[in-house]
């Protein structure tokens, strides 16, 4: 162990590097509350702006969905392979089926008597490559194995950018 100093001049150099490394220990100190009082000003921008947008799509979804159950004709929403992705109720109904689950992942095929299948698959060809295809008749099969004569529109959608 060493001996305590006694030369004031080591002790005044020890007191200034102290007050030094403080100084410097406190202006960092500063400068990282600053950046992170920034970041939380951001995030919670950021979360209000979430929160707007996530409010717009609740509603433009409440929209949409009072206007497709709503709607007074069969509307159903099918993928690319003619999969039954949702249908509004009355398209529930007018198959005979309760619940959506019993129409949901069915194939387009299956709502079609099996000499109507290459005619459906010719419509559900042109309303790809067409965009649409506007009033074609067409018998149908419900879920008690009745058939009926319906007539359809169908539409090809796809965001706001053009894609599928």
């Amino acid at each position: 162990m060493g001996l305590p100093q006694t030369n004031p001049l080591l002790w005044i150099i020890g007191g200034i590097i102290f007050l030094l490394i403080g100084a410097l220990l406190i202006y960092s100190l500063s400068i990282l509350v600053t950046g992170l009082e920034e970041n939380l000003a951001k995030a919670t921008r950021l979360a209000d702006e979430l929160e707007k947008t996530n409010e717009a799509l609740r509603i433009s979804e409440a929209r949409y969905r009072t206007l497709f159950d709503t709607s007074p004709g069969l509307v159903a929403l099918l993928d690319l392979h003619g999969n039954v992705l949702m249908a509004n109720q009355l398209g529930l109904t007018l198959f005979g089926y309760d619940h959506p689950e019993e129409e949901v992942g069915k194939n387009l095929l299956e709502f079609v008597p099996p000499d109507g299948w290459l005619r459906s698959v010719e419509v559900f060809q042109k309303t790809i490559e067409a965009g649409g295809f506007k009033d074609f008749n067409f018998p149908v099969v419900r879920k008690d194995g009745s058939t009926f004569l319906g007539e359809f529109s169908s539409a090809l959608v796809v965001d706001e950018t053009g894609h599928l």
